[in-house]
């Protein structure tokens, strides 16, 4: 058996001998960076963050919901028909296409989701706020769109508070 002790000279001569094997692909992976960096669309995105009250009933009488159930509801009712074609036709977006099709340009761009809580809690974190978070690519188009669907959001769903605290009344 050889036992030939490799001086450590000799690795950088193995690495001057091979060194396509390295320059070659470095060179391929930043090219290919550089043209996916140049020929991907911008795409911004803008968020508006909505606070949610504490109910003012014992929570006895309300049945608590979890973080993901009400985070379901919340996008369920910003993602609504009602919602989302007021938003298109407030913003101008059905004049070259069918209200059809802004509504469902709108639903695909629009997630609802809680934001990084700035302090920590004891126990469960509780829902008390959420962002709604719309991407386009314009940047004013943008921000425009994701302060209206948060202003329309705001007032469909007290609108429908304000009818379901009616009822109540009407009932006792």
């Amino acid at each position: 058996m050889d036992d030939r002790t490799v001086h450590p000279l000799e690795y950088v001569a193995i690495l001057r001998r091979r060194r396509h094997w390295f320059l070659v692909p470095f060179a391929v992976s930043v090219a290919a960076g550089a043209a996916i960096a140049w020929l991907w669309p911008e795409t911004y995105r803008s968020s508006a963050t909505i606070t949610v009250e504490a109910p003012a009933v014992s929570p006895d009488l309300v049945a608590a919901l979890e973080p993901a159930e009400r985070i379901r509801a919340l996008s369920q009712q910003l993602r609504s028909p009602a919602v989302l074609e007021r938003v298109a036709r407030e913003e101008q977006l059905t004049l070259d296409q069918p209200v059809e099709e802004a509504v469902r340009d709108l639903r695909e761009r629009v997630t609802v989701e809680i934001p990084r809580p700035i302090a920590r809690t004891e126990g469960t974190p509780e829902l008390n706020a959420f962002e709604i978070v719309y991407r386009d690519r314009t940047a004013e188009r943008t921000r425009r769109i994701a302060n209206r669907l948060a202003h329309v959001f705001v007032e469909e769903h007290s609108r429908a508070r304000e009818i379901g605290r009616a009822s109540c009344r009407e009932r006792v």
